[in-house]
């Protein structure tokens, strides 16, 4: 029998987009209720819980399907991109005016995002704050803004940000504790 030639075998070729979504932390209970490329939110018992959104999604779709619920999330993770390729050859995200209507969000994790507008999120009732691979043009700007949450009681941070600046922000949050997580 005569071997076919590499031309001859078919190949198949995937072109669709992978989203990827960590349900850590909700224990096996989690439940998709939306899901595209820019946007997977997840609900537990069918109430909207943790909501993972890259910078350029806008909830317009999503507020016609979940309606005012949206904002009622725990649990917030905001990055470039959501998709098979790495947040960083994405580059950096910024923050979306729309989510100071989060009214009970209580963790935030930044990856890949500008915090310039930090400041904007001062109001929510955000207690943990998760700043993976982040970027800032003012030191001074970002530590005043981290320190207009009222209830923030953690941060874990990486290699992004300096020991001095971490330093800077724990003489001002001492109530805060702090922990270094690398990839």
């Amino acid at each position: 029998m005569k071997k076919p030639s590499k031309d001859a075998i078919p190949v198949s070729v995937l072109r669709d987009t992978t989203v990827v979504a960590d349900f850590e932390g909700l224990n096996g209970e989690g439940k998709i209720l939306y899901l595209t490329p820019k946007c997977v939110l997840i609900g537990l018992d069918g109430i909207p819980h943790t909501l993972f959104v890259t910078s350029n999604f806008y909830p317009k779709n999503l507020l016609e399907e979940i309606g005012q619920d949206l904002f009622e999330v725990r649990q917030l993770i905001l990055q470039p991109t959501f998709s098979n390729i790495s947040s960083g050859e994405a580059g950096y995200g910024s923050i979306p005016d729309w989510i100071t209507n989060l009214k009970k969000v209580e963790l935030i994790k930044f990856a890949y995002i500008n915090l310039d507008e930090l400041w904007l999120l001062r109001d929510l009732p955000v207690k943990q704050m998760v700043l993976n691979n982040i970027k800032f043009s003012e030191t001074d700007l970002f530590i005043k803004s981290v320190n207009l949450f009222h209830f923030l009681d953690g941060i874990t941070y990486d290699d992004s940000i300096s020991k001095e600046i971490i330093s800077r922000v724990m003489l001002r949050k001492s109530g805060v504790k702090f922990s270094y997580k690398t990839d």
